[in-house]
This record gives structure tokens, sequence and C-alpha cells, in this order.
């Protein structure tokens, strides 16, 4: 919360709370983020931005590793918005769309909401921080599950189309299927 003004601070637990409200039961301890299929959109807009690379590698029994080639045209930070769009599996089916959201920058969701994730991507880029420059990018071993910070998911089986936006244009989308999980470290 750090860093947030009071307005975008309001504006995240009300969106949080209006989400939970609608979709169902959230761990209150903390909850972590796990992935268990990458797949690419149906519209992926211009495609500039790009992750190649679909393929999962179980580490382990809780553990699972994503490696990915990213390909940037121009230089990266939040000039790149990010759309998601989640659906929630729920009595056999996918519920689309339960949960629509512009968040902004990349740089700010990433330190905001999953931190360890951001600081892994920008590590494997050879960054300390945003922005990053163009390139291709071999992102090799971002590790799963990861923790979310002050973003409320409920538990539950989703569907995430990540949509990249550059001045109103989609410039690369991808999806990713997740089991929000409790975190029993906490």
């Amino acid at each position: 919360m750090a860093g947030m003004g009071i307005g975008a601070t309001l504006s995240s637990l009300l969106t949080a709370l209006t989400f939970v409200a609608a979709v169902g039961e959230v761990s209150l301890g903390g909850a972590l983020c796990d992935i268990s299929e990458i797949a690419d959109c149906e519209d992926a807009g211009t495609n500039e931005v790009y992750l190649q690379g679909n393929g999962l590698q179980k580490f382990n029994e809780t553990v699972t590793l994503y490696s990915p080639n990213l390909t940037l045209p121009y230089q990266i930070g939040d000039n790149l918005q990010v759309f998601l769009s989640l659906s929630v599996f729920n009595n056999g089916r996918w519920q689309e769309n339960v949960f629509r959201k512009n968040f902004g920058g990349i740089c700010t969701l990433g330190r905001m909401f999953a931190p360890s994730l951001y600081n892994s991507l920008l590590k494997k880029a050879g960054r300390k921080r945003c922005p990053v420059p163009p390139g291709d990018y071999q992102l090799q071993g971002i590790s799963f599950p990861i923790k979310l910070t002050w973003l409320f998911l409920p538990l539950g089986t989703f569907k995430n189309v990540v949509t990249f936006i550059k001045d109103d244009v989609t410039v690369g989308c991808k999806t990713f299927y997740i089991e929000i999980i409790p975190d029993r470290s906490s």
C-alpha cells in the first residue's frame, strides 16, 4: 500500500469487495496464485508484445516453472496498459467475464499486486526497474505459485485473459488458467 494515494487505496478496496461479493469465498490468511495452463488468445491484436511459449514444467510437487521468450518492439513501462478479464469455473462451466478491469501501467501493476513476480521478471530481463528497453528476452524459470499482495481473489479456478494495450490499440494477449489457493505459510 506504500506509495498509493487514498483515492487509489479506496478504489482498490471497493474493486476487491465488489469482486469477492460477486464470486465467492476468499482466503483471509492470504492467497497464492498457481498456474495450470497457458494459451494464446483468440484475438491478440497486433501481437507486437509477445510471450512465446505456453509450456509449463513441473519442478517439484509444489513448484511449476514457466520459461517464455518475451518480444518487446519498443520500450515498455507504464505506457503499456494491462486489461484483465477473469472468468470463473463454477458448477462445471465457465462463467465468462465476471470481472473486467484496466489495471493501468504494467510496471505499477506488477509492483503493487505481484512484487515477487515483477522483480523476478525484471531480473530475468537484466533490469532493476522499469522501463524495459526493446528486445527479445528469455525469461527462464518463472516460478509459480506466486504470492498475491493487495489483490483479493476468491479461492477457485479462473481463466485470466491478459490483454496488453498501448495507445488504445491491443498489442498482445495471453490466457492464463490459474488456481487461487490458500497461503498456508501465513
